[in-house]
């Protein structure tokens, strides 16, 4: 839980003057260019059960059964 004075940092309302309207639009600005670098990071944390199962396949085929007996059905032998 924060701290009162903590919660006193973030604004209810419209900013007071121009210069913190500048300083609003450069922060979301900012947050813009930086989306193409954390979009992807934001997409593997929110979809980690996807990748669990994603892993966990690769390593079910990476099996050394499972690949012999793929080769065995591609017709390379053993």
């Amino acid at each position: 839980m924060a701290k009162d004075d903590e919660l006193e940092k973030y604004r209810t309302g419209p900013p007071a003057d121009e210069t913190a309207w500048q300083k609003m639009h450069r922060a979301a600005d900012r947050a813009d260019q930086t989306w193409l670098v954390s979009k992807p990071i934001v997409a593997v944390v929110g979809n980690w059960r996807a990748l669990a199962v994603i892993m966990a396949i690769v390593l079910y085929l990476n099996n050394p059964k499972i690949i012999a007996a793929l080769r065995v059905l591609a017709g390379e032998g053993q």
